[in-house]
Order: C-alpha cells, then sequence, then structure tokens
C-alpha cells in the first residue's frame, strides 16, 4: 500500500515501539514518524491549510 508513497517510509519497529507507548501512556492518538507528528501538529494549528495541501495530491 505505501509503495508509491515517498521516502521517508516509518520502520515497522518505530511503529510498533510508538503504538506500544501510547497504550502504555493511555494515549489514544499515535503520530509514529516525523512526517505524522508534523502534520499533526499543522493539523492544529490551521486545518484548512492542510486540507488544500493534500487535496494537491488527489487525482482529478
Amino acid at each position: 500500500m505505501g509503495k508509491s508513497f515517498p521516502d521517508p517510509k516509518v520502520p515497522p519497529e518505530e511503529v510498533v515501539n510508538d503504538a506500544l507507548q501510547a497504550v502504555v501512556d493511555g494515549i489514544e492518538e499515535v503520530y509514529p514518524g516525523e512526517q505524522a507528528k508534523q502534520l499533526n501538529e499543522q493539523l492544529m494549528q490551521d486545518p484548512k491549510a492542510v486540507e488544500k495541501f493534500i487535496a494537491t495530491f488527489l487525482l482529478g
């Protein structure tokens, strides 16, 4: 599924570690990898700008 997405890809070990740490900490939302963390921060600051940016990746 992730073959068409550009690098950097998050190593599976990092995803597992972040997910398990979230369970230990009682956190419901997990954003493994630097890109996901940055996207979440941007969504919290300006969701409309992120929406417009993501729309540029859609076909048509």
